[in-house]
């Protein structure tokens, strides 16, 4: 079995060569002209040739597999079978072995992934293009050719229980159209003690992200899932017992007449607590401590809501949540509720696809016998969904696999100067309006916001209002803060250190010393306590809940 480092330098170096390749792009004037120093006049000038067709295969094989028998499709998969015809017609095949007491069918499709997409299995999936839950539903489809028997399934066609098959399918990803199209790879068995279909992804397209990035989100991979591929135990890889019976306690509450909302924040932090320590995530202050942290949002948060009704509402979202982090104070992601009406879901829904800027947005909507999770990144969603069934219940895998984004790091989805430019205005219009609030409730008691205005009176414009200081405050710290992170990407790529508030400071250029101040009174006194007065307030009724 390939240890941590290997399986991570395997993906991003083992089986491929590097080129140099230059394309054009027409970025406009989106940013000022200091940006076009970063590098987005053009796509990156360096990339990784495109994927080959046996990724999966070897890393597969690396990994203590061995060489696989090359077979017909139809040796494994009968020819009535439904997902036949979207299968190539060879598959790679691994019998039982002591370390794995399974066999492992792996299918490299020759269709690239939109037009799998327009396959008649997948129209439910085709509309958002989720290419992982069409290959969830192909390896069900798949496994189940498996297992079935009949006149067909004759001495010389192998043959396997879902239960103790690995079935993996591969597929070229090409959704996104600035990029080469790597491998997206899906692993998924059934499992043995409660019949739910279990599935786990390897992007390949790691490759073209920056090195630490890369390694720490194959690394987390490893932890979480491939490692444990070999064993007894090697139905853990998917989803253990611990994590199964967490998420059926999160159903049940959300299944509840009234579900309370300190149950429902309980029992979804506790889950993703156990879901964190398969990642690696260490505790904070030893054995006793938690992974995770859950703060209040304040009650202006802009999740869900048009930034203008917010302020039409007095300031306040219907919607309430939490923000999570872990041990290092780094932002996973946000918990929100929809605890009324389908109406209220529905609007919900629809203000998350217009106008949500925020990644790793869990969205609970208990209702009836089901709870459905949906975790957006920006405005595109992905969903699972807890049920109940008399004493069954179904889902706890996907939901699981769901849940696990919050922990696995990508890469952040914006292209081209617009669309950056775009989300700078979003954070800058956001931060001018905390910063307003804020200056406005200090106007007569005073606070480190309200001195640092005056200051800027002093030494600048002498009559400037609030609301011009607000505005030059949140552009100044929005693009400042970005300048300050691109000069510290080789910090990044060289030390791994990750680019925080607290190390800020050290990448303004001496030759500014106004800036320089600026950011340290913000950075150290006015912004520390802007957050904290605004809601992002620890909720102890989670962060004191006992660990599992």
């Amino acid at each position: 079995m390939l240890k941590r480092d290997e399986f991570v330098n395997f993906i991003l170096d083992g089986h491929h060569k590097k080129t140099s390749t230059k394309k054009d792009a027409d970025s406009g004037p989106s940013l000022p002209g200091v940006f076009d120093e970063f590098g987005f006049s053009q796509e990156e000038a360096s990339k990784t040739e495109k994927s080959e067709s046996s990724f999966a295969r070897q890393l597969i094989e690396a990994s203590g597999f061995g060489n696989a028998e090359y077979l017909d499709r139809t040796s494994v998969i009968l020819g009535d079978d439904p997902a036949a015809k979207y299968l190539p017609e060879n598959v790679f095949y691994w019998g039982k072995s002591k370390d794995r007491p399974y066999q492992t069918l792996l299918f490299e499709l020759n269709t690239p992934g939109l037009e799998l997409l327009n396959g008649t299995l997948f129209r439910n999936e085709r509309p958002q293009r989720l290419l992982e839950d069409a290959l969830h539903r192909l390896i069900q489809n798949t496994l189940t050719g498996f297992q079935k028997g009949g006149d067909k399934r004759t001495a010389s066609v192998k043959q396997g229980k879902q239960r103790e098959t690995i079935c993996i399918i591969s597929v070229r990803d090409d959704r996104d159209e600035n990029e080469n199209a790597f491998s997206l790879v899906c692993l998924g068995t059934r499992s043995a003690a409660f019949d739910s279909l279990e599935t786990f992804y390897i992007r390949e397209t790691a490759r073209n992200w920056e090195r630490p990035l890369a390694e720490e989100h194959l690394g987390r991979l490893y932890d979480r899932h491939f490692k444990k591929i070999i064993g007894a135990k090697w139905q853990d890889a998917f989803i253990t017992g611990a994590e199964r019976q967490l998420a059926r306690k999160l159903l049940n509450t959300c299944i509840e007449p009234k579900p309370k909302v300190e149950k429902i924040e309980k029992d979804t932090v506790n889950l993703l607590e156990e879901i964190a320590g398969s990642f690696g995530l260490r505790r904070k202050g030893g054995k006793k401590g938690r992974r995770l942290t859950a703060y209040d949002l304040p009650k202006d948060h802009d999740i869900g809501m048009n930034p203008e009704e917010v302020e039409k509402k007095g300031g306040k979202n219907p919607f309430g949540g939490m923000t999570l982090r872990d041990e290092g104070n780094h932002l996973l992601g946000y918990i929100i509720y929809c605890l009324d009406e389908v109406k209220d879901a529905d609007t919900l829904r629809n203000f998350l696809e217009s106008y949500n800027r925020f990644h790793n947005v869990l969205v609970i909507y208990p209702d009836g016998d089901y709870a459905t999770l949906e975790l957006w990144q920006g405005n595109k969603k992905l969903e699972g969904r807890l049920t109940k069934r008399g004493a069954n219940f179904e889902g706890e895998g996907k939901v699981v696999n769901l849940l696990t984004r919050f922990f696995v790091v990508s890469k952040a989805d914006i292209k081209n100067p617009d669309e950056l430019a775009e989300e700078l205005a979003y954070r800058a219009r956001y931060l001018r309006r905390l910063a307003l609030k804020q200056l406005n409730e200090e106007a007569s008691s005073g606070g480190d916001l309200f001195n640092l205005y005056k200051m800027s009176k002093k030494a600048l414009i002498d009559d400037q209002t609030h609301d011009e200081f607000a505005d030059a405050y949140a552009q100044t710290l929005t693009y400042g803060l970005l300048s300050a992170r691109w000069i510290s990407i080789n910090d990044f790529l060289e030390n791994k250190l990750r680019f925080t508030r607290e190390r800020a400071l050290k990448y303004f250029p001496p030759s500014s010393p106004f800036l320089k101040e600026f950011f340290s009174a913000v950075l150290k006194a006015s912004f520390e306590s802007l957050l904290s007065k605004n809601g992002f307030r620890m909720s102890h009724k989670v962060s004191n809940n006992t660990s599992h």
